[in-house]
């Protein structure tokens, strides 16, 4: 089956893992840990490819604000990206990063956290559609994809057309985007 029928069942079996003590959500937005999420030293970028319009801007934001830290391709397929080395997978990477950009398509979300989480990988930035604004299904994958970033990451903003979803430590939040 694939990964899709899998999530729903699993969302729901979410909701009964016992609940973030509050120290630990405490910690999840503790100084350390936002300037791991907001100044990271090393990020990597999922599905990145030369022709992604989303990977071209992490790259260029990162070079435009003087990022020098590790910056990673991440695709299955590709072995390079911008002239850069790929790895196939998170599982792959020599050190965990702070930040992953998860930009492949919702069906596959779920095995990048699964590799993020076995990676170590801090914190995650997913830039799919195909959750809350699609109804209850997806409303049901985005709270499973929280609560994993929020055992296995600790941090997450899923991106939905028009709007982003920010896991705070207490819950999620609905950010407007420009027009």
């Amino acid at each position: 089956a694939p990964a899709t029928a899998a999530r729903p069942a699993q969302a729901r079996s979410r909701k009964q893992r016992p609940p973030v003590p509050a120290a630990d959500r405490r910690a999840l937005v503790s100084p350390a840990r936002l300037t791991e999420f907001f100044a990271p030293r090393s990020i990597a970028v999922v599905g990145a490819s030369d022709t992604s319009g989303w990977a071209r801007f992490v790259a260029a934001s990162a070079a435009a604000t003087g990022f020098s830290g590790s910056l990673i391709p991440v695709h299955p397929v590709h072995r390079t990206v911008f002239g850069r080395p790929v790895v196939a997978s998170l599982r792959d990477l020599a050190e965990p990063v702070d930040l992953a950009f998860v930009m492949v398509p919702e069906h596959a979300v779920e095995g990048v956290l699964d590799d993020a989480g076995v990676a170590g990988v801090r914190g995650a930035i997913v830039l799919a559609s195909g959750y809350r604004e699609v109804g209850p299904e997806g409303r049901a994958l985005e709270e499973w994809a929280a609560g994993r970033a929020r055992h296995d990451l600790h941090a997450l903003l899923a991106r939905a057309p028009r709007t982003a979803r920010r896991y705070t430590g207490d819950g999620l939040e609905t950010v407007p985007l420009g027009a």
